[in-house]
């Protein structure tokens, strides 16, 4: 069974698809950034602190916001400690 995103993580969450979801990060320096969460059940609870998601964060200037409607960031977004993969290009999750 799929665990839904809790508060306060899915609050103000854009979800990608049915497994990866944004937010902007509530810490970002000025700079801009967001909030990078994936569905994963599997790892060892002390990665989580959304139980079920991991969660991570990607921020400019270490990435290009290239347009903010339809969001568009490069280069690619990689969870190194699951291995999910891909481009968020118009709003849309692609995988790599």
């Amino acid at each position: 069974m799929s665990l839904p995103l809790p508060e306060p993580w899915s609050e103000g969450a854009i979800f990608l698809t049915e497994e990866i979801a944004i937010k902007p990060h509530p810490e970002a320096d000025g700079s801009g950034g967001y909030l990078f969460m994936h569905r994963d059940e599997q790892s060892e609870p002390d990665l989580h602190v959304a139980p079920g998601w991991c969660v991570g964060s990607f921020s400019f200037p270490d990435w290009t916001l290239v347009q903010r409607e339809p969001l568009t960031v490069s280069p690619s977004i990689l969870c190194v400690s699951h291995g999910v993969h891909g481009f968020i290009t118009d709003g849309k999750w692609i995988g790599a």
